[in-house]
C-alpha cells in the first residue's frame, strides 16, 4: 500500500488546518516576491488545502502528489474551485502541469513533507527537480521538522477514531540515528 492511500480519509478532520494557518502568510511572500497572480507549484500537495487556498487568492496553482488517494481528494475538494490542478507525481520530479515554457514563479512544500525524503541524494534530487521547475527568479517556500523539534517532543503512540474506524499513530526518534520515524496502523493489521 502507498503511503497515504489508506490515511487520506484521516487527513481532512485531522491535519488539514496547518495548511488554513499558513496560507496566509505564504500568500503574502508569494505576493511580495512575485506577484498577486503567480503560477504555484505545490510539491506533496496531500489534499490541496494550501493549493485550494492559493487559487482561492488569484494565484493559478498545481499540487502533485505520490499518492493517489491523496489526488484524488484534493481534485474532489477543488470541485468549482478556479485555477488549480492535480497530478499524481514524485517530490523527486519531475513535474509536469505548469508554465513549462518559463517556468513557475513560485514552489510550496508544506506540512514537513521535505522530511519523507531520508537521504541527502533524495533531498537534492528534489531541490533541483524544484528549481527546474521554477523560472530564474522563482521563489521555494518550505518547512521541515528538524533536530530540536524531534529532541523536545515525547515519543508516542496516538490513537484516532473517525466514524468509528480507528488508527494508530506511533512516533519514535532515534537520538543516535538522528532520524524521526512514524508509523500509521489500523486495527485490522494495516500499516503506512
Amino acid at each position: 500500500m502507498k503511503a497515504y492511500d489508506r490515511l487520506a480519509r484521516f487527513y481532512e478532520p485531522e491535519w488539514s488546518s496547518f495548511a488554513e494557518r499558513f496560507a496566509p502568510m505564504i500568500d503574502s511572500l508569494i505576493a511580495r516576491h512575485v506577484g498577486d497572480r503567480a503560477f504555484v507549484l505545490d510539491v506533496a500537495c496531500g489534499m490541496g488545502t494550501l493549493a485550494i487556498a492559493l487559487a482561492r487568492r488569484g494565484h493559478t496553482v498545481h499540487g502533485i502528489d505520490h499518492s493517489e488517494a491523496m489526488t484524488e481528494r484534493a481534485r474532489a475538494c477543488a470541485a468549482g474551485v478556479h485555477g488549480v490542478s492535480f497530478s499524481v507525481g514524485d517530490m523527486r520530479g519531475p513535474f509536469a502541469g505548469g508554465p513549462a515554457e518559463r517556468g513557475f514563479d513560485a514552489a510550496t512544500c508544506t506540512f514537513d513533507s521535505i522530511n519523507y525524503l531520508t537521504s541527502l541524494d533524495d533531498v537534492l534530487a528534489m531541490m533541483r527537480a524544484v528549481a527546474g521547475a521554477l523560472s530564474a527568479d522563482g521563489l521555494f517556500v518550505f518547512d521541515s521538522n528538524t533536530e530540536r523539534m524531534y529532541r523536545t517532543s515525547e515519543d508516542g503512540v496516538y490513537e484516532y477514531d473517525l466514524d468509528g474506524e480507528v488508527f494508530y499513530r506511533e512516533t519514535c526518534y532515534d537520538r543516535r540515528a538522528g532520524q524521526a520515524t512514524t508509523v500509521f496502523s489500523f486495527d485490522d493489521g494495516a500499516i503506512e
